[in-house]
């Protein structure tokens, strides 16, 4: 009669994270109640099957968050609050030595399961296109050689006519105000009086001023009063009364 070849099953691996020494001390007495040959405790990660985690330690969770890096296994986390992780098993403490252990066997059961197969990657085949062909875009030929594009024209100040001295005047004043507003302006464009009149606006030399005074007057004598453009023929009508001012 043959007897029978017994089976040894190798212990499973924990590993503590985030326990004291004196804490460690008490979980694998604890662990080692089912049994010193069913589980060990390893100090090297990738030898690691189940980790048993303290998170109400300094920086327990952040610990974890780093354990997680290089390690994807089960977790145990024993804290007093549940700290709402979807991947872990919580245990509440005090912890009761059959909960843990019952944790522990549930979790060496998955363990155990066969890994799911994978399903086989999928080919992209590319299928024909059944779709109406658009139809050409229509050509557009390009401009003939005679019709040269039209080169930007860069703004140019007027020059005034040398016998046209009334218009000469109104541009050289122009001019005066249009020049020095490009590039650096030196601190005299704020400390000195004439200075300041060449590059900033003053509407008493524009008709804002006339028509200023022409509101503040109608307004003052509650009565209509006109402008005439002097050489256009026109005017502008300023009626108090409905807050209008209109050509």
């Amino acid at each position: 009669m043959q007897a029978k070849a017994q089976t040894h099953t190798p212990p499973l691996n924990l590993f503590a994270l985030g326990f004291s020494s004196r804490a460690q001390a008490a979980l694998e007495m604890a662990v080692a109640s089912r049994g010193a040959a069913h589980y060990t405790f390893v100090s090297e990660i990738p030898a690691t099957q189940i980790t048993i985690v303290d998170l109400d330690g300094a920086d327990a969770k952040k610990l974890l968050a780093d354990f997680r890096q290089r390690f994807d296994g089960p977790v145990v986390a024993l804290s007093v609050r549940d700290p709402e992780l979807s991947d872990i098993t919580w245990i509440a403490k005090p912890v009761k030595v059959s909960t843990l252990l019952a944790a522990l066997a549930d979790l060496e059961g998955q363990l155990s399961l066969p890994p799911v197969a994978k399903p086989p990657a999928a080919r992209i085949v590319e299928l024909p296109d059944t779709r109406t062909p658009a139809a050409e875009p229509t050509a557009i030929a390009p401009p003939p050689a005679s019709e040269p594009a039209k080169a930007r024209v860069p703004r140019v100040p007027k020059v005034a006519d040398a016998q046209d001295t009334a218009h000469a005047a109104g541009l050289a004043r122009t001019e005066r105000r249009w020049h020095p507003s490009y590039g650096k302006m030196s601190e005299a464009a704020y400390t000195d009086p004439d200075a300041r009149t060449q590059l900033f606006y003053d509407p008493a030399d524009y008709f804002q001023s006339a028509l200023q005074r022409a509101i503040e007057q109608a307004t003052s004598n509650n009565r209509p009063l006109r402008i005439k453009l002097e050489g256009s023929g026109n005017s502008v009508n300023v009626f108090p009364e409905l807050n209008r001012v209109q050509t």
